[in-house]
């Protein structure tokens, strides 16, 4: 996660100086001038979004890619993480954790994104609900590790289900402002889901009823050292 920061924070500041490379030029179109600063702000809202996550969950992980850690632990650590969160903000949410599964995971970091945004993607859909619930399931079909997690919270139409992995896209925005957070975002976890893990990501909601993502993992690549 400390390399992603610093990766991040390159393609803020190319972003910052593109722009001003771009206000520089006098022909240069006012739409790319206001792209380049929008990519800048957005990548700035990812890097919080890695901060956040680092902060709260850095003395638990080591900095070490080669770290290996048991996946039962690494549940303890984000749910820990997660519910403290909770508890911050007040709100009515209780976790259910189900884990099959006991076996050891050299890139958790990798892990802890994923399963660490999709959890408080159901936290921010609990947000003003009572009696709130995610249950997080974790299986193993042999080939396969298989994680779920679903809560009772807004749910989405079929739109933003079809929606809901393309990059850049988000339902998050402050009402007040009407300024748009996008955070890592589901189209970074897609990618860490496909390319590390040969795996893939689904989602099934019902409007006002609630959400299930289930994610699955190829076992031999998720218990595999990194190169």
């Amino acid at each position: 996660m400390r390399k992603n920061i610093a990766e991040i924070e390159n393609v803020m500041k190319n972003a910052y100086l593109l722009n001003q490379n771009l206000q520089a030029e006098s022909n240069a179109d006012r739409k790319d001038k206001d792209m380049a600063l929008s990519i800048a702000r957005d990548v700035h809202e990812i890097k919080k979004d890695y901060q956040n996550v680092i902060s709260g969950l850095g003395d638990y992980f080591s900095d070490s890619n080669d770290a290996n850690m048991q996946l039962a632990d690494i549940l303890k650590v984000v749910i820990g993480y997660v519910r403290e969160t909770i508890k911050n903000k007040h709100q009515d949410i209780l976790i259910e954790v189900h884990n099959q599964v006991d076996l050891v995971v050299p890139s958790h970091y990798y892990l802890v994104s994923i399963i660490s945004n999709l959890l408080f993607n159901s936290v921010d859909a609990l947000k003003d609900r009572s009696n709130g619930l995610i249950r997080l399931t974790v299986a193993d079909d042999l080939k396969n590790i298989i994680i779920s997690i679903h809560d009772n919270g807004i749910g989405m139409d079929a739109e933003t289900q079809s929606r809901i992995f393309q990059p850049g896209f988000t339902t998050k925005f402050d009402e007040n402002t009407g300024d748009v957070y996008r955070g890592i975002g589901l189209s970074h976890v897609r990618i860490i889901v496909e390319e590390q893990f040969g795996g893939k990501i689904s989602v099934q909601s019902i409007p006002n009823k609630g959400t299930t993502f289930q994610v699955i993992l190829n076992k031999q690549r998720l218990t595999q050292r990194e190169e």
